[in-house]
């Protein structure tokens, strides 16, 4: 089964501002695990609970899990410097 990737607006607009070569890094990881992105990544608690966070070089991509959709939603792409503030 395969998990469809989709944007939020804010997250989309977050991504389009990256520079070209991370852009191919993380839309090449999310193809790697597109078959079951639960496998890897971790779990987030607190005020971000219920969301899952994908560790990608130094980017973070925080996404909501859609098990019912069978859908990652990308809620949050950001430095890891930056992402939980």
């Amino acid at each position: 089964m395969v998990w469809a990737i989709e944007f939020d607006p804010a997250a989309a607009r977050q991504f389009k501002k990256l520079d070209g070569s991370v852009q191919r890094q993380i839309l090449k990881y999310f193809k790697k695990v597109e078959s079951d992105p639960l496998s890897c990544g971790y779990w987030l608690e607190e005020n971000l609970a219920g969301l899952r966070k994908y560790r990608i070089g130094d980017w973070r991509v925080v996404a909501d899990i859609q098990r019912e959709k069978i859908t990652v939603l990308v809620v949050k792409v950001a430095h890891r410097s930056v992402v939980y503030g």
